[in-house]
């Protein structure tokens, strides 16, 4: 895989986990759960890993399961 396609935007990331962009930064460390890296010359540039991505939705999962 393309180093590129490890990170994904705010846009993206809120698209692939189906919520809003001011959603997603809500569940952004130091509020939520979700680990973002911060990236430019004055690391205003916010990216997400698609595996903290899948790993938060793998962790929803499991906790939804297990309340069944």
């Amino acid at each position: 895989m393309d180093h590129a396609e490890l990170l994904v935007d705010v846009p993206t990331a809120a698209r692939m986990l189906g919520v809003s962009p001011r959603t997603l930064y809500s569940l952004t460390v130091p509020r939520g759960e979700l680990q973002s890296i911060r990236i430019g010359p004055a690391r205003r540039l916010i990216r997400y890993r698609i595996d903290d991505l899948q790993a938060y939705v793998d962790r929803l999962t499991e906790a939804v399961d297990a309340e069944l």
